[in-house]
């Protein structure tokens, strides 16, 4: 999430390591989900896995949606 500070708007985020095909899994929490909706208020997609934890990762596909954020993986 480092990497992607300095941006001020973003609407859709994916996750995947372009390089192998594979997923990338950031370990995402309930800091990095509160940081993500305060910087990108127009934020609408995220792509790929949120967290490795399933509970974890329900909990923030959970926020997300509610939010009216559309999580797909």
């Amino acid at each position: 999430m480092g990497q992607l500070k300095s941006l001020k708007q973003l609407v859709t985020i994916g996750f995947s390591d372009s390089q192998r095909h594979i997923p990338y899994v950031p370990q995402m929490g309930k800091d990095e989900a509160i940081w993500m909706l305060a910087k990108w208020k127009k934020l609408r997609s995220i792509y790929g896995q949120l967290n490795d934890d399933p509970i974890e990762n329900g909990r923030l596909k959970g926020v997300f949606g509610l939010l009216g954020i559309r999580t797909e993986y």
